[in-house]
């Protein structure tokens, strides 16, 4: 992930709310707009006393075509369906979700006429990454998954700033597919417009990375729940959920991957935790303590599994540094293979 933050391009546009739905004019060529839900998402939803009738009051008809495709309620509420299961999400914490789908739609940061090149991301096993500017831990999923989700306890992040360093913390999953183009998708705390502070953030080859607003709610401690997915509409989908009430959004992106060899029968996903240095100058001074991630969980087509040995690439399974030396300044302070892990990383 490269570490140099600028503000994403794509502007979260503020919608109103809507009290009966207008349909669009697109609507007969756009299933997810004349039919927000299959029987199947009504089902759940009632299920765990959810009134579906929600959905009716949607800011589908102030959406342009490509973000209310992206948008898609019954792809979103067919996710929390997988991920309620895995979780055994309370109703309460159900009723909370939806409340955050239709209060916070999500932003489409590229489209399908995207068109960026594809570029090599040939790195070695765990423990030496020579190409990368960061250490830390990771745990990548075999490929054939579609979904992974998992709660986060974020760090104390120190970026050792007064003296002029560029270090920054991240939480991220790095999405691959069938060819070398990958993406990652996460939260970074560096400096930048709000000072220092926790963002989301999407790094993609051969850009810098594109970062959202300050979320001044998040510290050290703070607990979310982060849930990225390969929708059927070929739309990757980010988001993270405060872990103790999933109706605040604290960020909720869609990128097209549909282009990049990235399909929900074949993507895989790379949990990482890092501290990172663009100058690769890993004796600055700075430390990243207690990051953690929990209840790790990968989704395919034959259900889901906590991610352990047998569904996870074995040299890309643990800390990892540029080389062997600076790898072991990562220390594990805890870790339930591979399903859970609390890190600390010092400079």
């Amino acid at each position: 992930m490269k570490k140099f933050f600028r503000k994403a391009t794509a502007i979260v546009a503020t919608v109103t709310m809507l009290v009966t739905m207008t349909t669009p004019t697109f609507a007969a060529e756009n299933n997810a707009v004349s039919e927000p839900l299959s029987n199947e998402a009504v089902a759940f939803l009632q299920e765990h006393g959810v009134d579906p009738s929600i959905f009716e009051v949607s800011a589908y008809a102030l959406m342009d075509e490509e973000t209310a495709i992206a948008n898609s309620y019954n792809e979103s509420v067919l996710a929390l369906k997988d991920a309620a299961e895995a979780n055994n999400f309370t109703d309460e914490q159900i009723q909370e979700y939806v409340d955050g789908l239709i209060s916070t739609p999500t932003t489409v940061v590229s489209g399908s006429e995207s068109g960026i090149e594809p570029y090599a991301d040939n790195q070695p096993s765990a423990d030496n990454r020579p190409k990368d500017d960061g250490i830390g831990y990771e745990v990548k999923s075999n490929s054939g998954y579609y979904q992974e989700t998992a709660y986060a306890t974020l760090p104390t992040v120190n970026r050792a700033a007064s003296s002029g360093l560029k270090n920054a913390g991240y939480l991220f999953y790095t999405v691959y597919g069938n060819t070398d183009w990958c993406i990652d998708v996460g939260l970074g705390y560096d400096s930048g417009w709000g000072g220092e502070a926790w963002r989301g953030c999407y790094t993609i080859p051969g850009e810098e990375t594109l970062s959202g607003s300050a979320i001044s709610t998040l510290k050290a401690g703070s607990k979310v729940y982060l849930s990225a997915v390969v929708e059927t509409n070929n739309y990757l989908r980010f988001r993270v959920l405060d872990g103790n009430n999933f109706s605040i959004v604290h960020y909720d992106i869609s990128y097209y991957v549909g282009d990049k060899g990235i399909y929900r029968t074949n993507a895989a996903f790379n949990r990482q935790i890092t501290l990172c240095n663009p100058d690769k100058n890993f004796n600055t001074g700075a430390y990243l303590r207690n990051g953690q991630f929990s209840d790790a969980y990968i989704y395919s087509s034959s259900g889901y599994s906590k991610t352990i040995a047998s569904n996870t690439v074995s040299n890309h399974r643990g800390r990892f540094g540029t080389n062997s030396t600076n790898a072991k300044q990562v220390t594990v302070n805890s870790h339930d293979p591979w399903y859970a892990e609390n890190i600390s990383i010092n400079f």
